[in-house]
């Protein structure tokens, strides 16, 4: 009898360390971010200019990091503090084509060299608090938001 209970305890303590390797395992992964359907379901945006300052490659995309220069246009929602300030930084997460135009933005140094990796972009918002390019990036004409 002791060795049919000696062999039930290495099943279960075999099992155990199964499983706590998969929950490990599961917890250790980056959140699996399927960014077109989050972009989807924004609840407020803006349209600005910036400053591309880093883009990171993901899975499905990319984390970019802008320095926020003026905003054109600010949807309702927005309280008084929330509204982008010129000169932060903040964080956009972008789809693949939309990760590919910034990266030619970032490198296209044209005729003004001054203007190289600045962008007019729409972001949204939503209930999780991370923001999405909502829009195709576009070097902006001229000086500030002329030519949205």
């Amino acid at each position: 009898m002791e060795g049919r209970q000696r062999l039930r305890f290495w099943a279960l303590l075999g099992l155990l360390l199964l499983a706590g390797i998969d929950v490990a395992v599961r917890w250790l992964q980056p959140p699996n971010l399927d960014l077109a359907a989050e972009a989807r379901s924004t609840y407020r945006n803006y349209t600005a200019t910036a400053q591309i300052q880093q883009v990171e490659g993901m899975a499905r995309g990319c984390k970019v990091t802008v320095k926020f220069h003026e905003w054109h246009s600010l949807s309702p929602g927005f309280k008084l503090h929330e509204i982008p300030q010129k000169g932060q930084n903040y964080t956009l997460y972008a789809q693949p084509e939309q990760c590919a135009a910034l990266e030619v933005i970032q490198a296209e140094k044209g005729s003004r060299p001054e203007l190289t990796g600045h962008i007019v972009y729409t972001a949204g918002e939503n209930r999780s608090g991370r923001w999405y390019m909502l829009s195709e990036p576009r070097p902006p004409l001229g000086c500030g938001v002329v030519g949205l």
